[in-house]
């Protein structure tokens, strides 16, 4: 019966609406021709006097032209409607070149207006606010004397709601309803008094005495309805606003002794309907607003009080889409104009979103909140989804004429993911019964629960793929949400439900497979339809690429999956060399994300500190070839970010890989575990400051994650110093006896803790080219002291072993080493300084030569005794006269290159 009560509504109204026009045209047409009777002679028609209304409307071009005779004049608008053509109809216009904007409803002028027609005119509303609840309290006034029989009191309130129609029906048609008439806003005030006192005596019918039934009250209510819209249709909009109101609030004001508030939710949303349907008639936009408003907030107090989430769920379904076709009057929209996704990126010339598609737009957001926020409720979890997915549909199939609503579907897109994760949070019966199906009985059938949601988003998914096949302004737009959706759902259905703990990996890694087979047939059909224009042939072939990967990460170990991830990304560049699908470059940045995800986090480095050493070779040793391999078959196109992604981590990963490798060979060849010692330090710290490095050569490309990469690099980095500050106090060998150096002299432990970070440093300032000076001076620095103090570290071990290198003192072959290595550093740079024309070289070799020089003077002279400080001294005299020569020579060639 509520099924066939909401059918009746517009069926009624439309009949009446046809009707009334039908015989306006032919009146119109009759006094045309018998006033004009030259052919030749422009048809045209005096507009009748327009009837005074409130300032707050606001006329809206909410639909097109209907087809009528030429010449006639639309009732609504007032003008005449021109012939309608019978010529093949056009595509639809994209969004971009849509017609004017929509009125405006709530602007500061009419805003000013209403407050000033209500300053001189409130006691209109008052008197009619007044009659209604005369009728309302008459009803309890009844009740609570026991006057007369139930039966009687809602006769009297039906014939008091009656006689109030009548009564400014009478008014309106005797003396009028005009500004300039004595009894201006009087029918009105009168006639949605009766409307309100109807509406009143029907709920106390079936909510207070059990009279009639659902049924019958929701007839009686459909006829009341009927009536309002018939008399919005004569009347100005002060009836309308009463009428919504004191409909919408006469169930507070009556009460009731039913224990479930829930068949008041149809009550609401008839009501509701109604306003839409007459703010549909005469366009005075601020009605629907507060149909809908009053519809959402009454219904919402409803829940609140004891109604059940599922009439709730069905009120928004409902509302949603009435509040897409009622304001245009037509059963399949057709809602031009610009999208609201489009404000976003507004220009001074966009227009705005017309009324009708900001309604709906506010209506789907409501109604999609409701979905989702009400899904935890018993039983109303599969209530939710249902709705959800009749949007999705609706707006896909239904509206697809609709070219400013097509970005809507994004709306209940995103209400069906949350809702699935809102019920596995909330541990709904939905998700136990679906994690518990083999508590009791480990042989019961398989809990269908996820595979029906998974159904559902790929159906969804295929439905926005034959859009995208069809008559639309956004192809890619819609092959897009086709190739993004159904793997979304699949992908927050594993990080929340966890199906492979409760199915098995390999039933869950099915589904996964099923996917990808349907993103391959969608390349196929894609490319076949396309041609050269491989875009949308590229989003599929991604998520049939993204489809394997996930089904390859359910079903494989950790070893296994980061291979096949390595294989996903080379097929990629692979399919992008061949047939030249440049967002192949999407997935594989976000493959080198994910890469270098396993490589840190998941299993990581605490996983390779411990696994099998073969396991860490394959698992650490094939990102990177993937990487090469990948940067190879990208060497002839114009790939500019995927190039950067690649080459950044080939080299990152590829310090990484070398430096597990290094770890566990120390600890293979030496037999001791190296956990906390001064080369582990190292070793972090080099694989830390690497990925620094590679968030700042990426930062070089440019983009929107520009401050990402700062972050990152800042992140990384201070991780970076964490373990290098430790390596150079707690467990430095010059101040800690029982860190122990490993290997022969000059290739130890040493060269990974302190030789090893400065590498990295030096090659990020070498290989970024966009790097500022004031960053390689930055990192410059801790890389010269790094290399420094692994050189003073190496020969002190040289000479004094692990034994000596805590202790005190130093011997004098060491001291003379110490000067030695400075004068070959010194002359070294001096050298470099010649060959390449650097001047700044030359002067840090004349430093480096000065320290020795200081050395020699103030260290050696009384660390050194017999032939030793002879031969110090000697070596310094010989070595600086040299390289007074030297730095002479290399000043003049330098003079030479400048002035050539």
């Amino acid at each position: 019966m509520l099924i066939i009560a909401y059918i009746l509504v517009p069926a009624v109204v439309y009949l009446l609406i046809t009707q009334h026009k039908l015989k306006k045209d032919i009146e119109r047409l009759q006094r045309q021709i018998s006033f004009e009777p030259d052919a030749k002679k422009p048809l045209t028609s005096k507009s009748p006097a327009k009837k005074p209304e409130l300032p707050l409307i606001a006329k809206d071009a909410r639909r097109p032209a209907q087809p009528a005779l030429t010449g006639a004049a639309d009732p609504v608008s007032k003008g005449p409607i021109q012939p309608v053509s019978r010529s093949k109809p056009s595509p639809i216009p994209p969004a971009e070149t849509a017609g004017p904007p929509g009125a405006v409803v709530m602007r500061k002028d009419k805003f000013d207006a209403l407050i000033a027609w209500m300053q001189e005119n409130w006691f209109y509303g008052i008197s009619a606010i007044s009659l209604a609840l005369a009728g309302i309290f008459m009803v309890q006034y009844s009740i609570e004397n026991s006057l007369i029989s139930p039966t009687a009191r809602v006769l009297l309130a039906l014939l008091f709601g009656a006689s109030l129609v009548v009564a400014g029906e009478f008014i309106r048609r005797r003396y009028g309803d005009g500004e300039g008439a004595v009894t201006a806003y009087l029918p009105s005030t009168f006639s949605s008094a009766g409307i309100v006192s109807l509406f009143a005596a029907i709920l106390s019918a079936n909510m207070l005495y059990d009279l009639i039934g659902p049924g019958g009250a929701m007839v009686g209510m459909v006829l009341v309805a009927a009536l309002a819209i018939v008399l919005g249709w004569f009347y100005g909009p002060l009836l309308a606003a009463v009428g919504i109101i004191g409909a919408m609030g006469a169930p507070m004001v009556l009460g009731g002794s039913n224990s479930d508030p829930s068949p008041l939710f149809a009550y609401f949303g008839l009501v509701t309907i109604t306003g839409l349907f007459v703010d549909a008639i005469r366009r005075w936009a601020w009605v629907s607003i507060l149909s809908l408003v009053l519809g959402f907030a009454t219904s919402w107090m409803i829940y609140q009080t004891g109604g059940q989430a599922v009439y709730f769920m069905m009120f928004a379904t409902v509302i949603a889409f009435a509040a897409i076709a009622i304001p245009v009057l037509q059963f399949e929209p057709r809602h031009s104009g610009t999208m609201i996704s489009q404000i976003l990126a507004k220009t001074k010339d966009m227009p705005w979103p017309e009324f009708p598609t900001r309604l709906a737009a506010g209506t789907m957001v409501a109604s999609c909140l409701v979905m989702t926020l009400l899904s935890f409720e018993m039983s109303a979890f599969w209530v939710s989804i249902t709705c959800l997915m009749f949007f999705m549909l609706g707006l896909t199939v239904w509206a697809r004429n609709a070219v400013a609503l097509q970005d809507l579907v994004v709306l209940p897109a995103v209400g069906f993911i949350f809702t699935i994760a809102l019920e596995a949070s909330n541990r709904g019966d939905a998700f136990s019964t679906f994690r518990s199906a083999y508590a009791e009985n480990p042989e019961a059938a398989m809990p269908m629960q996820v595979t029906i949601l998974f159904g559902l988003a790929l159906f969804a998914s295929l439905a926005m793929a034959w859009r995208s096949f069809g008559r639309t302004a956004n192809p890619v737009l819609w092959a897009a949400g086709a190739v993004l959706f159904a793997p979304a759902v699949a992908i927050f259905l594993e990080m929340t439900w966890q199906p492979s703990r409760t199915i098995g990996a390999y039933a869950w890694g099915l589904h996964a497979a099923v996917l990808a087979a349907v993103m391959v047939f969608l390349a196929e059909r894609y490319a076949r339809r396309d041609g050269d224009d491989r875009l949308r042939t590229a989003l599929a072939t991604l998520s049939a690429l993204s489809a394997i990967s996930f089904g390859l990460f359910i079903v494989l170990s950790s070893v296994a999956l980061t291979i096949a991830l390595c294989v996903t990304v080379t097929t990629a560049a692979a399919l992008d060399r061949k047939f030249k699908l440049p967002p192949m470059g999407w997935f594989i940045s976000i493959g080198v994300v994910v890469l270098g995800y396993r490589i840190i986090a998941d299993p990581g480095l605490s996983w390779a500190e411990f696994a099998p050493v073969i396991e860490v070779l394959l698992a650490y040793g094939t990102p990177v070839f993937a990487c090469v391999a990948s940067l190879f078959l990208l060497r002839d196109l114009e790939r500019p970010v995927p190039r950067m992604m690649l080459d950044s981590a080939a080299w990152s990963m590829g310090g990484i890989f070398l430096s597990v490798v290094l770890y566990r060979w120390i600890e293979w060849v030496s037999g001791y575990n190296g956990l906390w010692s001064h080369w582990y330090f190292g070793i972090t710290a080099t694989i830390w400051l690497s990925l620094m490095i590679m968030q700042i050569q990426r930062y070089a490309a440019g983009g929107k994650l520009r401050v990402a990469r700062i972050i990152l690099a800042a992140i990384y980095g201070t991780i970076g110093m964490i373990p290098l500050l430790v390596a150079l106090t707690f467990n430095n060998p010059l101040l800690s006896r029982s860190e122990n150096i490993l290997g022969l002299p000059l290739f130890n432990t040493l060269a990974p803790t302190y030789l090893l970070p400065a590498i990295v440093l030096v090659i990020g300032i070498l290989r970024i080219k966009a790097m500022p000076k004031a960053l390689k001076f930055v990192f410059g620095i801790p890389a010269l002291g790094l290399a420094s103090f692994w050189l003073v570290l190496v020969i002190r071990h040289f000479w004094q072993g692990n034994e000596g290198m805590a202790s005190s003192g130093t011997i004098q072959p060491e001291l003379y080493t110490y000067t030695v290595t400075l004068l070959i550093i010194g002359a070294g740079l001096l050298f470099q300084s010649m060959r390449g024309g650097v001047d700044v070289l030359r002067k840090a070799g004349l430093v480096i030569i000065g320290i020795a020089v200081i050395k020699v003077f103030f260290v050696d002279v009384t660390g050194l005794e017999g032939l030793m400080r002879v031969f110090s001294f000697l070596a310094l005299g010989l070595s600086l006269a040299g390289l007074a020569w030297l730095n002479r020579w290399v000043q003049r060639l330098n003079s030479e290159n400048k002035a050539g």
